[in-house]
């Protein structure tokens, strides 16, 4: 049986607009949940994002997964642990909204995310990350003995990556996305239960496997949140855990308002399912760079051994390597016919110019 939520004749609406960069909207914590989760939610995906818009998650030594609908091309930027890299190719996945991008350098391997291959999320507990855009004023309807507080307009503009936590509700699939992850933004999830906003296309989806690691289950995709007040009036984009009574545009393009007896009052998200494209990922991520830059090695010694560096980013148009800076004694070469011009000392990053 098709659960009642997933008959909804209503409209979602892809949250792109990734130059909006706001965050994730939370029930009870307001606009907080901008740093890492504490236990036991400290490894549940935080680390493999990235630091500004757009929302992306590393998902290899060279890689980022995001939605294909952000628009991220070649020549655009990702900003990881500090450092900026260049997109130098893009694929998407057949059927579905994700994206893969390849960058030009190196990511620390302890902030790589892993896949989720399993088939049985519903039901699972999630944490879901993202920069889209905050909760704003509250929105109320009016009901017998006053106002009730039904949820929040999106709000300011922050930048800040923020995480929450739901619970995947069903599977389904859209026009474009064979499969995708839903869940409901509700009033009894606790204080951090969340939703999804513009600009959070691309965050991850983590949940806990059976060994007890947390690993990539969903990208975000779109989100249940265009409402009006009557018919008539004006609408608006908001974060609602209680949509009854308002009116929602139907896929035929009608505002028709919803049932006072809705069963499931809360709004939908929903996430592209990453477990049916484990496989292409793999292949993918483990393509040679299409793209030739130089690799930089890096020794305690003058004499060696020379290995890849752990973290870099190579601007290939301005023909720079950018790494973090350390107060370990290092020496450095790169690979193939690129030598190095100059090394710069920038403070928190050393920079060389080839």
């Amino acid at each position: 049986m098709i659960p009642r939520f997933l008959m909804r004749s209503v409209v979602l609406w892809a949250v792109l607009t990734p130059n909006a960069a706001r965050a994730i909207i939370t029930y009870g914590a307001g606009n907080g949940n901008t740093t890492r989760p504490p236990a036991p939610l400290e490894d549940s995906g935080w680390i493999s994002q990235t630091d500004l818009p757009p929302s992306a998650t590393a998902v290899g030594r060279h890689h980022f997964l995001t939605a294909t609908h952000v628009g991220t091309q070649v020549g655009g930027t990702i900003h990881f642990d500090g450092l900026t890299y260049t997109v130098v190719r893009t694929a998407d996945a057949p059927g579905t909204d994700l994206r893969l991008l390849e960058i030009a350098g190196r990511l620390a391997t302890g902030r790589i995310a892993v896949p989720y291959t399993g088939t049985d999320e519903v039901g699972r507990g999630v944490v879901l990350h993202g920069h889209g855009w905050g909760r704003g004023t509250p929105v109320f309807r009016t009901v017998p003995g006053g106002e009730e507080l039904r949820g929040w307009l999106w709000g300011g503009q922050t930048g800040r990556l923020r995480w929450g936590t739901n619970v995947i509700t069903g599977v389904t699939a859209s026009p474009g996305n064979a499969s995708l992850l839903v869940s409901i933004f509700s009033s009894d999830g606790g204080d951090h239960e969340a939703t999804v906003a513009s600009g959070d296309s691309g965050g991850g989806v983590f949940l806990l496997d059976a060994s007890g690691r947390w690993v990539l289950a969903g990208v975000i995709y779109d989100v249940e949140a265009r409402f009006r007040q009557t018919v008539e009036s004006p609408s608006f984009s908001a974060a609602l855990f209680d949509r009854r009574g308002f009116f929602a545009r139907t896929t035929d393009g009608i505002w028709a308002q919803i049932a006072d007896d809705d069963s499931t009052p809360g709004t939908i998200w929903q996430a592209s399912r990453v477990s049916p494209v484990t496989g292409w990922l793999a292949t993918e991520t483990q393509r040679s760079p299409s793209t030739s830059w130089p690799v930089l090695r890096s020794s305690m010694t003058a004499a060696g051994p020379y290995r890849e560096h752990e973290a870099y980013a190579v601007n290939p148009s301005l023909r720079v390597v950018r790494f973090k800076n350390s107060d370990l004694q290092r020496f450095f070469q790169l690979d193939g016919e690129s030598r190095i011009q100059s090394i710069e000392d920038r403070g928190d990053f050393l920079e060389i110019q080839y």
